[in-house]
């Protein structure tokens, strides 16, 4: 069926359709129609329900709804077909509407997140949520659930079962208190899975019982699957030489052919049937024809019964038999299966650790319910547990159930892949009896319909179930059968992408599907658009460093971004770690990025700052915190006077301390005397307003009286509002200050970069989900997930044979439980992976790369080592692979851009008159003393043309800065006095001067300061001073600034003209770059003047420019 037909199809309100909507199909667009098209349907809006799994995609099918709605009332024209279908139905809502006299806002559509209409129902029945009303939903539950844990713990002493529990969990942990609270919290996140299931201590034998015959079906089962799967004429030929090979095996273990201890004979005759008893068979087959890493062996010797020479005929006809594996990925996939699957009978210990969780992780629960009531807050996890009790159970459904049965007509579920099994219990519920009424009422059915792409869940790790997809689509939800329909069209991605990924993906996605293993059959996408002139996709590794790697995607993004002024760009990867190299090396050079959640916060200064005030603010005793404040820029101490002040700080009061320092009593240095002052007033006003302010506005006001706020680099305004956020939403919870608390948070949440004109964006592969870009960089492809440990409890849902459960045994044997639940968890990761990259790739409107580098140790390229990455790479049609020593061709190609991109620079990082030297490295060259103190200047002049209206005289925060600025390029000892003073005359000069407030006013237009600028050409970074467009002329300026001045034989015009000459080169650079720059961004500059500007002689001297 063509996917106009599915359209067209779908917005019969009558039925009831399961969609798969491949990336780029126009999902949202296909959900608005057919909202559209239900509310003509029912007596009030509400009775339509669309839920989603992020607000976001709310908010976006609102909007397109209203959009909708609101181009019918205006009458605007329609321009395809597809807009004129939506405006049809549109104006049948309006008709609707009007006849019903609905009062039709934004607000009346029933659009909800998941999370929301799980926290409505809670509302709605507040009592079963196990607190009341008036709780408030954290996404911050770290906090609460170490408290739970910590609580747990102090029942290790009870003298009762679950006592004794806890007792043999820790001791089975080698009492690592650390990480068995590390396993517990992650089980606590998962809950809702194994919370009803763990009453086995109730009835423990029983419990034991039922996961026996729970385990033999599986067994059963797979072998049913394996026999009818695998030809039995090949199954039969291989039973029999298996048994010929045990026979020989035996003769050589008698002739001393081979020693005992290194071979494998089974006990009894090996039969290969579907009877659970012969599992042992099974098992020792596949370990005589597979090797340790699940491959078909390609050699047999003795020790697999096979004597060189002797049994070269019959070791051909078993290899023969093997290698028909190669070929037939199914049956191999079975038999690698059947080589984990536990023995039937329970072992004692591994149920015992069940019997132990049993007994612990429902108290564990009990805890954390505590901990919310005691906190007035809840988890997402809490939430959706609640409102599923909410609607009661089939036999017993309550009035909030018959309530919504009455009140909901259609249920739309947008991104149906990412349901979980809870959400997915939720969905049932809701549409409990549905199928009896539509059965009543075939001419007004209940509806429902759901939309997803089983290619696109990649969230295992939020506990989505892809399976719940291919479940809902086979058959259906609560006894409602949906009709299966697929668009196959793909709007966003050129032809050459498209093709690429068909290709790519079909070939290492198995051709099956497999609920159970969360493998699902690809869907073939078609472009609509024509392919573009170049490769579309391309694979690229890099040998052993990770430098060229990252070079490498750099020059690509100078490049791109050269080529065109709007084309946007995203940098993916798996892990935030993997963006970092990226990520600093397009900031460094002055590349404009935006990015969440890349940096760890604990890599801030500012919210570092901000952590060692509260720590200082809720201990005084804490002399860490309080020293690394005095450290920081906001004091800015030195160390030798941090040294002396140390001691009266642990000697005295802060009030007398002040009183000592004051009056000089000490060796503090002048500077120092000052800034200690200053730095212990401010904390002694905070401990006079202990108690008296709220906490936030505590902790604020005394990090300005400190003057964090007047240092602070615009990059981080966005953290220091992520901190106070945090510290209100402690205050709200009545955590208090819990310094402790802020600083999980430091260690466990990453900052935000923003920028309003950045067109490259940095984020991992889930969050890329849903988005699109021209041109898309996955970068460290190579590098594989972090392990994870061995969680305490593994579990899953067999849905033909029912709950299948284990614990972690205490020491490692092998054909556990266990080890079989962990098979099954890392065939669906693996598949999981490979859909990952799948979102990624297509998220690419023209273009993408994927890089990677590897180990070249052994050999380059590398052998196909079975990793993901390695599958991935043979399967590709063309990759590829850098030589280990740069070549001369490579490095030409990678540097062979002649355009120029333009940044916002980190405001930290200073450069002086040398654009290439970083601070630190501008102290081991030249004079040290006159380069330190342009450094300073320049942040002092820097942060003055961020001031509006300008002030007559220096500052005391620009002071602070300059101050802050020297002593971190002064040796400890140094006594920077003389040469402050000289700053605070040089800046009061430019101040007091026209030109000077001229060129640091704000007035003008596109005004920046200490902007850096990569040209691509030359791979370097320039740094200007000062730029901007002069409002009234439409002349752009680019202004160095300098702080030499003549010597006293010189006059100033020989002066003014030597530096002139000397800077010639270097501002003519500036004027080109910049030019490049207008073309694309200000094309209506008039001209490009250059001017040094000499700070000592308040003199503004223009180059004069010689065009041609």
């Amino acid at each position: 069926m063509s996917d106009a037909a599915v359209r067209h199809e779908v917005l019969d309100t009558t039925k009831s359709f399961c969609v798969t909507a491949p990336a780029g199909s126009g999902k949202t667009s296909l959900l608005t129609q057919r909202v559209l098209a239900l509310l003509v349907t029912v007596e009030r809006p509400e009775q339509v329900l669309a839920i989603t799994f992020t607000r976001k995609a709310a908010a976006e099918m609102r909007e397109r709804v209203m959009e909708a709605l609101d181009a019918a009332k205006q009458g605007i024209q329609a321009e395809n077909e597809h807009e004129a279908r939506t405006q049809s139905l549109a104006d049948a809502v309006l008709a609707h509407s009007r006849a019903l006299n609905w009062s039709f806002t934004a607000e009346s559509l029933n659009i909800r997140t998941i999370d929301g209409l799980a926290a409505q129902l809670n509302r709605v029945m507040p009592v079963l949520s196990g607190l009341g009303g008036g709780i408030t939903v954290t996404d911050d539950v770290l906090p609460l659930y170490q408290k739970a844990t910590s609580e747990l713990y102090e029942l290790v002493g009870e003298e009762s079962s679950r006592g004794e529990a806890l007792r043999q969990l820790l001791l089975s942990m080698d009492n690592n208190w650390q990480r068995c609270s590390e396993l517990l919290i992650e089980l606590l996140g998962r809950r809702a899975d194994w919370l009803p299931e763990l009453g086995q201590h109730t009835d423990p034998e029983g419990a034991s019982q039922r996961l026996t015959v729970t385990v033999q079906a599986v067994i059963s089962e797979r072998l049913s699957v394996l026999t009818e799967t695998i030809d039995a004429h090949w199954l039969s030929e291989l039973e029999q030489q298996a048994n010929a090979a045990v026979g020989r095996l035996k003769a050589y273990v008698e002739s001393g052919l081979v020693e005992p201890q290194k071979v494998d004979i089974p006990a009894a005759p090996i039969q290969l049937s579907s009877e659970p008893g012969e599992l042992s068979s099974w098992q020792w087959v596949v370990r005589w024809i597979l090797t340790g890493d699940e491959k078909p062996r390609k050699r047999l010797d003795k020790n697999n019964g096979f004597q060189a020479k002797v049994d070269q005929t019959v070791k051909d006809e078993v290899l023969g038999l093997i290698s028909e594996l190669e070929e037939r990925k199914v049956w191999l996939d079975l038999l690698i299966e059947i080589a984990y699957l536990p023995s039937t009978t329970s072992d004692d210990q591994e149920w015992q650790g069940v019997l132990h969780l049993s007994r612990v992780l429902p108290t564990l629960a009990a805890q954390l319910l505590t901990v919310f009531r005691s906190r007035g807050v809840v988890d997402h996890t809490h939430i959706a547990m609640s409102a599923e009790a909410a609607l009661g159970t089939d036999e017993e459904p309550t009035d909030l159930a018959l309530r919504l049965d009455y009140q909901l007509a259609h249920i739309l579920v947008d991104e149906f892949q990412d349901t979980s099994q809870g959400q997915y219990r939720l969905l049932e519920k809701l549409c409990r009896g549905w199928s009896e009424h539509n059965h009543m009422n075939p001419r007004h059915p209940r509806t429902l319909f759901i939309v997803g792409d089983a290619m696109q869940s990649i969230y295992g790790f939020r506990y989505a179930d892809v399976g719940l997809f291919l479940k809902a689509r086979e058959e259906g939800i609560a006894g409602v059968l949906l009709n299966d329909r697929s668009l196959s069209r793909n709007f966003r991605s050129q032809a050459g992408v498209i093709d690429w990924v068909n290709r790519q993906f079909s070939s290492i996605v198995p051709k099956y599907g497999d609920r159970r293993l969360g493998i699902v059959p690809m869907t073939i996408a078609e472009a609509t658009r024509s392919a573009g002139l170049e490769q579309a996709v391309e694979i690229h590794n890099f040998p052993d460093d990770r430098v060229r790697e990252t070079n490498f995607v750099f020059s690509k993004i100078c490049e791109l971004l050269s080529q065109s002024s709007d084309s946007t760009i995203g940098v993916l990867a798996r892990t935030r770690s993997s963006l970092e190299p990226i990520s600093r090396m397009l900031r460094d050079n002055g590349i404009d990025i935006v990015g969440s959640d890349l940096t760890s916060f604990s890599r801030r200064a500012a919210v570092m700052d901000l952590v060692s005030l509260t720590r200082y603010l809720a201990n005084p005793a804490d002399t860490v915190a309080l020293i690394a404040i005095l450290r920081s820029p906001m004091v800015g101490l030195t160390l030798k006077d941090l040294g002396l002040l140390t001691p009266i700080l642990t000697r005295y009061s802060l009030a007398a301390a002040v009183e000592k320092v004051a009056d000089g009593s000490f060796e503090l240095s002048t500077d120092g005397q000052k800034r200690s002052v200053f730095a212990l007033k401010a904390l002694l006003w905070a401990e006079g307003k202990r108690d008296r302010l709220n906490l936030v506005n505590w902790v604020e006001e005394t990090w300005k009286r400190l003057g964090g706020d007047l240092i602070l680099p615009i990059e981080e305004e966005p953290d220091t509002r992520s901190f106070f956020h945090q510290l209100r939403d402690q205050e709200t919870e009545g955590a208090g200050l819990d310094a402790d608390r802020l600083v999980t948070w430091l260690e466990t949440k990453h900052a935000t970069i923003e920028s309003t004109t950045a067109r490259v964006e940095l984020m991992t592969l889930h969050r890329s989900k849903g988005l699109e870009f021209d041109h898309v960089f996955i970068v460290g492809a190579g590098k594989s997930g972090r392990s994870s440990q061995k969680p305490l409890l593994r579990w899953n849902r067999d849905e033909q044979n029912g709950l299948l459960i284990a614990a972690r045994p205490a020491s490692d044997v092998e054909g556990t439980l266990y080890d079989y639940l962990g098979f099954v968890n890392k065939r669906k990761e693996a598949q999981e992976l490979i859909r990952l990259y799948y979102v990624g790739i297509t998220r690419a409107r023209e273009s993408c790369s994927v890089t990677a580098t590897m180990s070249s140790e052994s050999q380059w390229p590398p052998r196909n080592t079975g990793s993901f990455w390695s599958n991935f790479c043979s399967a590709a049609p063309q990759v590829q692979f850098h030589p280990p020593v740069e070549s001369q061709s490579e490095v030409a190609v990678e540097q062979g851009h002649s355009q120029l991109l333009r940044v916002v620079e980190p405001p930290d990082r200073l450069l002086s008159e040398t654009v290439e030297a970083s601070p630190a490295s501008a102290l081991t060259s030249g004079n040290l003393q006159s380069r330190r103190y342009g450094t300073a200047l320049h942040r002092g002049l820097e942060l003055l043309a961020l001031q509006d209206p300008l002030p007559t005289k220096c500052p005391d925060s620009i002071l602070r800065a300059m101050r802050f600025q020297l002593t971190e390029l002064s040796s400890p000892s140094a006594d920077i006095a003389e040469e402050l003073d000289s700053l605070i005359i040089d800046v009061n000069r430019v101040l007091g001067d026209e030109v000077g407030r001229w060129v640091l006013a704000g007035r003008h237009h596109d005004a920046h300061s200490e902007l850096s600028l990569f040209v691509a050409e030359t791979q370097k970074q320039l740094v200007v001073d000062r730029t901007f467009i002069d409002a009234q002329t439409g002349i752009r300026w680019i202004i160095d600034y300098k702080t030499s001045r003549p010597a006293q034989e010189d006059s100033l015009t020989d002066f003014l003209s030597e530096e002139a000459a000397r800077y010639r080169d270097q501002l003519l650079g500036y004027r080109s770059a910049m030019q490049l720059y207008d073309q694309y961004h200000q094309p209506d500059v008039v001209d490009t003047r250059v001017a040094l500007y000499f700070s000592a002689l308040a003199e503004l001297y223009e180059l004069p420019i010689h065009e041609g």
